[in-house]
């Protein structure tokens, strides 16, 4: 963009080792790194604006990202979407940057300091991995390509990480790593690629693992079910005062749980359950039959069963029964 390289400009790496007071901190970009930064720096006492051309966390299920967005709005983030910035300023007190949205409207913000949090390439451009015969892929080139096993299309040579994924998160990139000493050494593959979640660590946490709703729309078609629960209904996020949330399960037709999608208090730590629940081909009625401590958020998993069990299906001979059970007081 037009001017960054004139003014003195934070990375998600620097920002940390900065210990000076920010007046007013420009986030670029919406990702994950960029929305918990923003929140950050808002709660230290700075005024905070973020821009991102397209949508926010567009990856991740919007209902949630919603959520999420509300509550970052409601501390006083300023909050742009498909938006863009047009050209940087270097000014002798602050630094001007100019806004265009979809519309073509321009704005210019005066701002103290400013956050590139747009995410990030691997430097791979010098490395001639073309006279290596190693195959790249991607819009500008930037990743390296991977067979199913983690190799590249040289066998003596591989890759992990931002180079060989679209920012992996750790677990991911500690199984690539494992993957590819396998591979150096002993010749063979490890095992299957873990399920690793998709978390950001704002407040409210918004975490999803496995298909979202989305995503089951797409590959399983009208057959799949969702079933949902908003923190409101859970007694320890009442008792913690912590309602502000949802959590989504979404299920193939036989009821094998296949994605989980949580914003809401620790949906990092909860989103772990249901981790474990597709890795081990649990079924929704699992859930329903789970006993957990009263009153924890964990609960909301038996709720989400219980839920589920209420909305299948019923036999023909079983619903005089259930008719009879709602009737009894």
């Amino acid at each position: 963009m037009a001017g960054l390289g004139d003014i003195d400009y934070f990375t998600t790496d620097t920002i940390i080792s900065n210990f000076r007071k920010l007046t007013h901190l420009l986030v670029i970009g919406g990702g994950p790194a960029g929305l918990e930064l923003a929140q950050a720096f808002c709660r230290l006492g700075c005024t905070v604006s973020l821009i991102e051309k397209s949508t926010v966390l567009r990856f991740h299920d919007r209902e949630l990202v919603d959520i999420a967005l509300r509550g970052l709005r409601e501390e006083g983030v300023d909050i742009r979407e498909h938006s863009t910035v047009s050209q940087i300023e270097a000014r002798s007190q602050g630094i001007g940057v100019r806004i265009t949205n979809e519309a073509g409207d321009e704005q210019t913000l005066d701002v103290s300091h400013v956050l590139v949090a747009a995410g990030r390439h691997a430097n791979i451009e010098g490395l001639d991995l073309g006279l290596a015969r190693v195959a790249t892929t991607g819009a500008l080139q930037k990743r390296v390509r991977l067979n199913r096993f983690g190799g590249t299309s040289n066998f003596r040579i591989f890759a992990i990480g931002d180079a060989a994924g679209a920012h992996a998160q750790l677990p991911e990139i500690e199984h690539q790593a494992t993957m590819a000493i396998h591979r150096a050494l002993l010749g063979r593959t490890a095992e299957q690629a873990p399920l690793v979640a998709r978390t950001v660590y704002t407040d409210p946490e918004l975490a999803e693992v496995g298909m979202t709703e989305a995503e089951a729309k797409k590959r399983i078609g009208k057959g799949y079910r969702l079933v949902r629960c908003a923190f409101s209904d859970n007694r320890r996020a009442l008792a913690i005062r912590q309602t502000y949330g949802v959590a989504k399960m979404v299920c193939a037709p036989n009821g094998s749980i296949v994605g989980a999608s949580i914003v809401g208090p620790q949906a990092s730590e909860l989103v772990a359950l249901f981790s474990m629940a597709i890795a081990q081909r649990l079924n929704a009625r699992h859930f329903e039959k789970l006993t957990p401590v009263n009153p924890t958020l964990s609960e909301i998993l038996q709720q989400l069963g219980t839920q589920y069990g209420r909305d299948r299906p019923l036999a023909r001979w079983i619903r005089p029964i259930m008719a009879i059970k709602r009737a009894l007081p």
